[in-house]
């Protein structure tokens, strides 16, 4: 709906060389997963889809677990983290949302 999210302190973890990104906004969340943490590259344009790396989006009580598309650059892949994402999920219903001009910056882990 053109909204703006932000979260000033997002929740970076690494388990299984797995990263996985949490933020939260009220009753609004995104959770970005990447595999292969260790392989990536900074300015690597990393594939967003429901197979592998992927996102998850909550909007109040609509979940769209269901990734079709979209991709992740890692601009600082040390500690701290920054980057650049966008995404489309779908829901159960087949409901879409749009994520664009997602941004994290300077994220420790």
């Amino acid at each position: 709906n053109g909204a703006d999210f932000s979260d000033n302190s997002p929740l970076v973890t690494i388990a299984q060389n797995v990263l996985t990104i949490d933020a939260e906004n009220g009753t609004n969340s995104i959770r970005l997963i990447i595999y292969n943490f260790s392989n990536r590259a900074a300015e690597e344009q990393i594939s967003l889809n429901n197979l592998t790396d992927k996102a998850y989006v909550t909007l109040g009580a609509d979940e769209y677990t269901n990734t079709q598309s979209g991709q992740l650059i890692f601009s600082n892949i040390g500690n701290p983290l920054s980057g650049t994402f966008n995404v489309i999920c779908k829901d159960a219903n087949f409901q879409s949302v749009t994520v664009t001009e997602g941004k994290f910056v300077n994220i420790a882990y």
